[in-house]
C-alpha cells in the first residue's frame, strides 16, 4: 500500500477483494447455500457415517488448548496429532492430551505432517491468522474436514481462494465464532430476525477491552524451541520487535489483525447475522489509531469502522483504553462487548449469553435467554462440529465457511481502508467524522460517532491517523497486501 491519503466525501462503487463471495457461496444464515456448495446431504470423506473422528490440532496456542480440552470431552473424538513450530508447545499439548485420553498423539513441527496423514478424518487449525487460510485450504486439498478458527483469513485476498477450495471439496468446514452456538443468545437474535422492532437498518457493536502496552520495539527473538521457517510460513522471516513473541503477534499487521479482526469479528458475525446481510459489503468507513502508552505494536487499538450494504450498515467501536459506558447509550446499560440492532422506537442489545428489548426511553421490555449464563457455548459448537463430520453432512454447521469469509471481511475492509490512508498525520475533524457516518447511516449513528469522538478528544500528543470520509472499498483494496512465500503461495481462486 502507498500510503496516500483518501480524499473525504470519495465515493468509489465497487465491491469488496472478497466480493467473489457473491458468485454464489452462501446465503444469509448459517448454512453454505446450494448455489456454492454440494446439495444437501450430499456425503464427505466421513461417510458412510462413523462414530469416531480423528482429529489434529493445528496450532498449540491458548486457544488451541482450549479446543483440545473440548475436543478430549467427546468421546468420539481421538486427538491423534498435534502440530505446532515450537516444540515445547506441542509436547505440553501432547501431554495433556495424553492425561485426558491416555493416548498419547503424534507431535510435530510442520502441519503437513497430520495433511499427509491418512488416518485424520479432520483438523483444527488454530494458528496465528497469518495461517488460517493456507491451512485451511491446504486442508481441504488433502481430503479433511475443517475446523477454523476465527478470523477465517487475514485478508480480503483470502477469501476467494479459501471459498473456491472449498467448493472443490466434499469436506465439512466450520467456523470457530462461537457465539452462534449459545442458545441465549440464539434467542435474542431470533427475536431480531422474527421482526419484534421492525426492520433492522443499523446496528452497533461495542468492545470496551482495555489492553495494556506490550512494550517498546526490541531486537527480539523467538525462542530456541521454535522452527521460524514453519511460524512465519507465507510471511517473510525476520527478527521480531516484541518482547513476548507468542500471543503478541496479534498486534502486527502481518500475523494478526489486531482487536477488530480477534474478538471484534464475533460481534460483527452476530450483526450480520441478525441482520440478514448479503455476504459483502460495498462501503467502508474507518478511523482510529494506535493510541496510549508507545509500543512496539502496529494494528489499532482504538478505532471507529462502519462497513455499508446499501443503507443498511453497521459500526464497530473499539477501544483498548480505559472507558466508561456513555450515559447516552442504551441509557447507560450498555456493556463493553454487546451489539445493539436499532429499530422502530426500541433496540434489542444481544450480549454473549442473551439479550433485552430496550424501549427508546432506556426501559428494559423483554429479556431473552437467562438461566443459562453458565452453557459452555465453546463445547456446543465443537459437539456440532464433530457431529457434522460424523454424519457426512456439510450443510449441518453452527457456522459455515461462506458466514465467517463474510464476517472476516467486515473487519478487513475498514482495517485495509485504515492502513491505505496511513501518513496523513491529521487528527479527526469531529464535524466531519460525524458528517460522514450520517452520510452512511443517517442520524441513528450520531450518538455512537459522538461517544467515540469524547472518548479520543484531548488526545493532541498522541496519533490519531484518519480516513475520514465515506468511501466505497474498491476491488483492488486489500489485494497484493502481503507477499506470499515460495512453498507457502495462496492458490489463485
Amino acid at each position: 500500500m502507498d500510503g496516500r491519503a483518501i480524499p473525504r466525501r470519495t465515493l468509489l462503487l465497487g465491491a469488496l477483494a472478497g466480493g467473489a463471495l457473491l458468485a454464489g457461496c452462501g446465503r444469509t444464515g448459517s448454512k453454505p447455500d446450494a448455489a456454492g456448495a454440494p446439495p444437501v446431504g450430499s456425503q464427505t470423506a466421513a461417510s458412510p457415517p462413523r462414530t469416531t473422528l480423528s482429529v489434529a490440532l493445528i496450532g498449540c496456542g491458548g486457544h488451541g488448548r482450549t479446543l483440545t480440552k473440548r475436543l478430549v470431552a467427546d468421546r468420539r473424538v481421538v486427538v491423534s496429532v498435534v502440530c505446532d513450530p515450537d516444540s515445547q508447545r506441542a509436547g505440553s499439548l501432547a501431554d495433556l492430551v495424553s492425561r485426558a485420553d491416555r493416548r498419547r498423539p503424534v507431535t510435530s513441527s510442520d502441519l503437513r505432517r497430520a495433511l499427509e496423514d491418512p488416518g485424520v478424518d479432520a483438523v483444527v487449525v488454530a494458528t496465528p491468522h497469518h495461517w488460517h487460510a493456507l491451512a485451511a485450504i491446504w486442508a481441504l486439498q488433502a481430503g479433511k474436514h475443517v475446523y477454523l478458527e476465527k478470523p477465517a483469513t487475514h485478508s480480503l485476498a483470502e477469501g476467494p481462494a479459501l471459498l473456491s477450495a472449498w467448493r472443490d471439496s466434499d469436506a465439512v468446514v466450520q467456523v470457530g465464532t462461537q457465539r452462534r452456538s449459545h442458545p441465549g443468545l440464539q434467542a435474542a437474535v431470533g427475536a431480531v430476525r422474527d421482526g419484534e422492532i421492525g426492520t433492522i437498518q443499523h446496528a452497533c457493536c461495542y468492545s470496551w477491552k482495555r489492553r495494556p502496552s506490550i512494550g517498546p520495539a526490541v531486537r527480539g527473538s523467538w525462542p530456541e524451541t521454535l522452527d521460524p521457517e514453519l511460524w512465519f510460513g507465507p510471511r517473510p522471516v525476520q527478527r521480531p520487535t516484541r518482547e513476548q513473541f507468542h500471543y503478541d503477534w496479534h498486534w502486527f499487521t502481518g500475523y494478526g489483525n489486531g482487536g477488530l479482526g480477534n474478538n471484534g469479528v464475533h460481534r460483527l458475525d452476530v450483526a450480520r447475522w441478525g441482520m440478514g446481510l448479503p455476504l459483502a459489503p460495498d462501503r467502508a468507513f474507518a478511523l482510529g489509531g494506535r493510541l496510549g502508552p508507545e509500543d512496539a505494536g502496529q494494528t489499532p487499538n482504538t478505532m471507529l469502522s462502519v462497513v455499508a450494504y446499501g443503507p443498511r450498515t453497521v459500526a464497530h467501536d473499539l477501544r483498548g483504553l480505559p472507558t466508561k459506558p456513555d450515559p447516552g447509550l442504551d441509557a447507560g446499560m450498555l456493556a463493553s462487548d454487546e451489539v445493539v440492532f436499532v429499530g422502530d422506537g426500541a433496540s434489542i442489545v444481544v450480549s454473549r449469553t442473551g439479550g433485552r428489548l430496550v424501549d427508546d426511553a432506556g426501559r428494559v421490555v423483554t429479556r431473552y435467554g437467562g438461566g443459562d449464563e453458565d452453557v459452555d457455548a465453546i463445547s456446543m459448537h465443537v459437539r456440532r462440529f464433530v457431529s457434522a463430520c460424523l454424519a457426512g453432512d456439510r450443510d449441518d454447521v453452527a457456522a459455515s465457511l461462506a458466514e465467517g469469509v463474510a464476517a472476516a471481511d467486515m473487519c478487513h475492509a475498514p482495517s485495509a481502508l485504515l492502513r491505505a490512508s496511513a501518513g496523513t498525520g491529521r487528527g479527526p475533524d469531529p464535524d466531519a467524522v460525524r458528517a460522514d457516518v450520517a452520510e452512511l447511516c443517517g442520524r441513528a449513528m450520531d450518538a455512537p460517532a459522538g461517544s467515540f469522538l469524547a472518548h479520543v478528544e484531548g488526545r493532541s500528543d498522541l496519533s490519531l491517523t484518519s480516513s475520514t470520509g465515506v468511501v466505497a472499498v474498491s476491488g483492488d483494496l486489500g489485494r497484493g497486501e502481503f507477499a506470499y512465500r515460495d512453498g507457502f503461495a495462496l492458490p489463485t481462486a
